[in-house]
């Protein structure tokens, strides 16, 4: 197991991404004292985050991503370099996949984008906002935004 990586986190860092796709493995959160009523994500392998409770429509999976979780759990956290792959590799190869990420709720414009290489940056910024590099955190979200419709 590897140690909680991430020293910071935006106030909302979601991905929204179908259940269906065959890169996905959902599984119940296994603790040394059993199983747990997590309900983790994993993106080929690594773990992106806890599926939120909130249902969603058309086998979609709302994930509360890796830097917003509590530190103190057992998981097998990814590096920030395995967890940036992943959201970018998700943002370009899935068309129905949706990331959010707002620095402070409500307080700055969400920047609405559609360029997969301007998402991949503002994904690259996130991840190294959460690992405390000196950039700022960016608000804003890419992809299908009817998927983030309940």
């Amino acid at each position: 197991m590897r140690e909680f990586p991430f020293v910071r986190s935006p106030d909302l860092f979601f991905v929204i991404l179908p259940h269906s796709d065959a890169r996905v493995d959902v599984r119940a959160f296994e603790s040394p004292w059993g199983v747990t009523d997590e309900t983790l994500c994993y993106f080929e392998g690594v773990l992106l985050g806890v599926v939120a409770d909130a249902p969603m429509k058309d086998n979609l999976l709302m994930v509360n991503l890796a830097p917003r979780l509590d530190p103190r759990r057992n998981y097998d956290w990814p590096s920030g370099e395995e967890l940036c792959q992943k959201l970018i590799v998700i943002a370009q190869s899935i068309p129905n996949a949706y990331l959010h990420c707002e620095h402070d709720t409500d307080q700055e414009p969400l920047i609405k984008m559609s360029d997969k290489n301007k998402a991949a940056t503002a994904v690259r910024d996130a991840v190294s906002y959460c690992l405390r590099a000196e950039v700022a955190c960016p608000t804003f979200c890419y992809g299908n935004t009817e998927s983030q419709q309940q």
